[in-house]
């Protein structure tokens, strides 16, 4: 599964609401979240010492073995976050596919039962293959689905009670004229934002 939305469009929220739902619903979550994009190829998926001959598992091989050897009882999520580069994601191919393997580069291979799931968070989906696409289910967001109230309620929340109530009224009564300043003004922003960020930036 791909969430494929700008940052700040609620990506991370809704699996992590989706899991603590099956959380109540009595399900064994484990969840294993990494930037596949923030390292080299070789830390992702191990490499060969050409001296030894012994394989060392990277960053993804080394969470597969883990969840692979899981129970069947426990559901467990590799949250990939980040761009969604073909130079890793080819890899996951087979993965992807009704084979649910991943082969290594030592050639071992690991196989995934049905309570393994790769979901995917990125912004777009521009460098990926048209095998990779194919292989999996999109969630598309934008920043027009945000709920900008919601967002300040929740901020409010954060706050002490007599913080909260007194900013309640002010800022929520203010909220949907502030909306428009942020789209109005949001190809003049010297640096590139959201309408999540540019509302944090306004709340700090």
């Amino acid at each position: 599964m791909v969430l494929i939305g700008p940052s700040g469009c609620g990506k991370t929220t809704i699996w992590q609401v989706l899991k603590e739902a099956m959380k109540r619903l009595g399900e064994d979550m484990h969840i294993h979240v990494m930037n596949p994009k923030s390292v080299s190829r070789t830390m992702l998926l191990g490499h060969m010492n050409p001296d030894t001959r012994e394989f060392n598992d990277g960053i993804l091989t080394s969470v597969s073995k883990t969840v692979a050897k899981g129970s069947l009882e426990t559901r467990s999520w590799v949250i990939c976050d980040g761009d969604v580069d073909p130079e890793w994601i080819e890899s996951l191919n087979s993965v992807l596919d009704d084979n649910h393997l991943l082969t290594l580069p030592n050639g071992e291979r690991i196989s995934f039962g049905d309570n393994v799931n790769f979901i995917f968070e990125t912004h777009d989906l521009q460098f990926a293959s048209p095998a990779t696409v194919s292989r999996m289910g999109m969630i598309y967001l934008n920043n027009e689905d945000i709920n900008i109230v919601s967002v300040t309620k929740s901020w409010l929340r954060t706050l002490g009670s007599q913080e909260s109530s007194f900013l309640r009224e002010e800022i929520l009564s203010r909220i949907a004229g502030i909306q428009k300043i942020f789209v109005k003004y949001e190809d003049s922003m010297p640096v590139k934002s959201t309408m999540v960020g540019e509302l944090k930036i306004f709340l700090s």
